[in-house]
């Protein structure tokens, strides 16, 4: 793990992660489709409160794929609830492992274990940021 994947470990511990997810499409996240499904996601899902998100590259294509952890207020998500609010709702199979968060720490460190090396991009959003 480089210093910057363990410098945002650091900082992603520090939230109360909620739920994770991995969303895998047929065909490739760009940077900008990227930021545009996590922009969706907290801006029509009122209960989210924290995004974040690093797009991998798999190990044996040209495809990739979008981790997601979600910091959310004191209510329960669905995946339905995630699907709809990313714009998913047509294909919503292409969320997978969903589920609680068992451990905030090796969530966080999960997450970010690509960044500034093999993560083609990644970001943290958060709800006052798209008020």
């Amino acid at each position: 793990m480089n210093i910057i994947a363990r410098e945002w470990g650091n900082f992603l511990s520090e939230t109360d992660w909620s739920y994770t997810a991995t969303i895998r499409r047929h065909f490739p996240f760009t940077e900008m489709s990227a930021y545009k499904l996590a922009t969706r996601l907290i801006t029509n899902v009122t209960a989210i409160k924290k995004v974040f998100y690093p797009v991998e590259r798999d190990r044996q294509n040209s495809m990739n794929h979008m981790h997601l952890i979600l910091e959310v207020k004191d209510e329960d998500l669905t995946i339905k609830d995630v699907a709809i609010g990313a714009n998913l709702s047509r294909n919503p199979k292409a969320i997978g492992n969903f589920g609680q968060v068992d451990s905030t720490y090796g969530v966080a460190y999960y997450a970010s274990k690509d960044v500034g090396d093999r993560a083609i991009c990644y970001d943290y959003l958060t709800k006052d940021m798209h008020l």
